[in-house]
């Protein structure tokens, strides 16, 4: 079975791909040849998160985040990886 990911991320991730580099690797191990992961990827602010946290105000927080994931939803991912 296939599945999508929905990859959201904070910047430092992206700068050196190491995440989607070790998903590509186990899914090529298992799948072999050119198969690679099927990844979503959308950046978030995380220094507005910290700014909403640090103010106190989690519900706005929470609504950023689920924004975000109904969004990787919408565009087909089927799970949600949160990398920090």
């Amino acid at each position: 079975m296939r599945r999508t990911i929905g990859a959201d991320r904070r910047d430092e991730l992206g700068k050196h791909g190491h995440g989607y580099k070790e998903i590509n690797e186990i899914v090529r191990q298992r799948r072999g040849g050119l198969a690679s992961a099927d990844i979503l990827l959308r950046s978030v602010d995380f220094g507005y998160i910290v700014t909403l946290q640090n103010a106190g105000d989690w519900r706005q927080a929470a609504a950023y985040l689920t924004r975000i994931g109904r969004q990787l939803v919408d565009a087909g991912a089927t799970c949600i990886l949160i990398c920090m």
